[in-house]
């Protein structure tokens, strides 16, 4: 009886122990709420989230909460567009918010009419500035929210009588194609100008952009995975979001790469990525 209780003591000694450990090593790598009046810029510039195919605006929330977490802002609002492209908003934005969130979410989450897209898009600018003041706004978009977002350009991007896009944050982007389809965009390099060997249709309808494109105003950061060393996320080839470079044709403000590997560096796996969640913040708010 005697030993058993040495027994058990000693287990939960060695219990508390690796707890103990297991809690200091997870305090390394938490995230910190950081000031943001100190570390962020402070304007009334507001992001606006746009989920992917098939998806939601769960799919933003992790991506937002960070955000949310690290001080970045405390206004964040859902914007629904309804299936006739009405928009309703879950509240209206306070005039003095800042760095304002708003979450997307097309209630028609599988409509490709990438043109009927971009008006969507257009409704839900046009509706939060109904509310809420604001000269220039950032997009971020995941998958094929990318589309949507530069056939929104390719239509919108000189329309003086909305706001100026600022900055754009691309994540798994399918410029030139998705995997499983007709064509297998696997197989489709790219050349060192990132212009693809062969040129798919949805590809193709946006290469006014290389004229189009508002020149030197816009800041581009492009984010891909490469989960398994492949040359894909599992869902995009990388030279598929890749080949975004060529159709800029050099007129961004900034344009930067970004590969993820490892762990949720699959598509899906991007929007849940603390990695990724990091970069974001630092290339939309944090000053520099």
């Amino acid at each position: 009886m005697k030993n058993l209780k040495w027994y058990l003591l000693a287990s939960l000694i060695a219990l508390v122990s690796i707890s103990g450990i297991w809690l200091f090593i997870g305090s390394l790598h938490q995230d910190r709420p950081a000031r943001s009046d100190a570390d962020f810029i402070q304007s009334s510039v507001p992001t606006f989230f746009l989920h992917g195919w098939k998806s939601s605006y769960h799919a933003e929330q992790q991506m937002v909460n960070y955000a949310k977490k690290q001080g970045v802002t405390t206004n964040i609002i859902v914007a629904r567009v309804h299936r006739s492209g009405r928009v309703t908003l879950s509240k209206n934005l306070n005039s003095a918010a800042k760095n304002p969130i708003v979450m997307i979410n097309f209630d028609d989450n599988h409509m490709r009419d990438y043109h009927t897209d971009a008006k969507w898009l257009r409704n839900v600018i046009v509706k939060v500035r109904q509310h809420y003041h604001f000269t220039r706004y950032n997009l971020v978009g995941h998958s094929m929210a990318n589309m949507t977002i530069y056939h929104f350009i390719l239509v919108y991007g000189n329309d003086h009588q909305l706001p100026k896009l600022q900055k754009i944050a691309d994540i798994a982007g399918n410029y030139n194609g998705i995997l499983g389809k007709k064509h297998q965009p696997i197989h489709i390099k790219n050349h060192p100008n990132m212009k693809p060997q062969e040129m798919l249709p949805a590809y193709q309808q946006l290469l006014k952009l290389r004229q189009t494109f508002p020149k030197k105003q816009i800041k581009i950061l492009n984010i891909y995975g490469d989960y398994d060393h492949s040359g894909t996320d599992g869902h995009v080839a990388n030279a598929s979001t890749l080949s975004l470079k060529y159709l800029l044709n050099n007129r961004a403000k900034s344009y930067r790469v970004i590969k993820i590997t490892g762990y949720h560096a699959n598509h899906s796996g991007l929007h849940n990525n603390l990695k990724v969640d990091r970069i974001l913040v630092d290339f939309l708010w944090r000053k520099h």
